[in-house]
């Protein structure tokens, strides 16, 4: 309707929950929960790592404001770092390489200590006394919390 109506340029389909489990089945299994199938799923409704992903990302950004980014490679451009603050006053880094194999950078957050989360939301604590961290990047999204004064790549 809303096609025909011209009220919207493209229509793109996407279904919350997967209408099957054959991995190759493009136009069905686009969903971030498993199907609701017992014959089909060990556990209908479960979440796929994707849900989880998207999960963790909102949890991290919900009402979070954008400050700044940079690509730690101003010529490949296949890594970049992004700033938020959150609405309590935490700075919040999301970090990825868009490289198949991964790419090491660090950071400089001019903090001692940061929280690092993967894309699932497992936490791990970091410290440095100079503020800057090492991180292998790939293309899994990495966030890193603080109390950041600085936000430069090293």
């Amino acid at each position: 309707m809303m096609k025909k109506d011209n009220l919207v340029e493209k229509f793109m389909p996407y279904l919350f929950v997967r209408q099957t489990n054959v991995r190759v089945d493009r136009d069905k299994n686009m969903g971030i929960l498993k199907n609701y199938k017992s014959y089909l799923e060990d556990v209908p409704l479960a979440a796929t790592n994707a849900y989880l992903a998207v999960s963790n990302m909102n949890m991290l950004l919900a009402n979070a404001q954008y400050v700044s980014d940079f690509y730690f490679d101003d010529t490949s451009k296949t890594a970049v770092c992004y700033r938020y603050r959150q609405s309590n006053g935490n700075n919040i880094a999301v970090l990825w390489s868009a490289k198949e194999d991964g790419e090491n950078v660090s950071v400089n957050f001019g903090c001692k200590k940061i929280t690092v989360y993967d894309e699932y939301g497992n936490a791990s604590e970091m410290q440095s006394d100079s503020g800057t961290y090492s991180f292998n990047l790939t293309q899994s999204t990495v966030y890193a919390m603080g109390n950041f004064s600085e936000f430069k790549k090293n």
